[in-house]
């Protein structure tokens, strides 16, 4: 998953990163902070970065159709057949996990830091939630944004995509061979 303590943790690295910085809770404060009050109030509204983090995550429609673009574009790439005889897996899908994580990366990333939210502020939230309650919703939401950026269930979702795929290109097949006995 994202790396929070990256050396270049790109748009967020925290000495490029022009925003204050609230060294005790290692947030970025949103720049429109005049005051040292307005300051606090929004590394106090910082706990709402989990939830701002998860609507994103679960319902932003270009989030997920990034994530559906890539498993479409790649699927092609995913041999269920030897996947099926074999169970071994190609070093080309070890390569697509990488990238995908790199996208699922990015993209969080780039979420957390527009927020006014460092990626090591952010696990920091969940962190704080998980101490009081190990079973609460940001319990889960990091365990599924962990569960997303793992090899099986990547897997699982690009053999998904291929066998849409498949049903297509053969119903493709299917149509263009009634066209031509027609």
């Amino acid at each position: 998953m994202i790396d929070a303590n990256k050396e270049n943790n790109g748009m967020c690295n925290k000495e490029n990163d022009s925003r204050p910085l609230d060294k005790e809770n290692d947030h970025c404060v949103k720049p429109n902070a005049r005051n040292e009050t307005e300051a606090e109030a929004n590394v106090n509204s910082l706990d709402t970065i989990v939830e701002k983090v998860s609507s994103f995550f679960y319902e932003n429609d270009e989030f997920f159709g990034d994530i559906e673009s890539f498993t479409k574009q790649n699927s092609t790439a995913i041999d269920l057949e030897e996947i099926e005889k074999t169970g071994l897996m190609k070093v080309l899908y070890s390569e697509l996990h990488e990238q995908y994580k790199t996208l699922l990366e990015n993209k969080l990333e780039a979420f957390i830091c527009e927020n006014g939210c460092t990626v090591n502020g952010f696990y920091e939230q969940i962190c704080i939630k998980v101490k009081v309650d190990p079973e609460c919703n940001e319990a889960h939401f990091g365990n599924m944004i962990l569960a997303a950026s793992d090899f099986d269930v990547f897997m699982m979702m690009m053999e998904e995509a291929a066998r849409d795929w498949q049903v297509v290109e053969k119903s493709n097949i299917t149509d263009t061979t009634e066209d031509k006995k027609s």
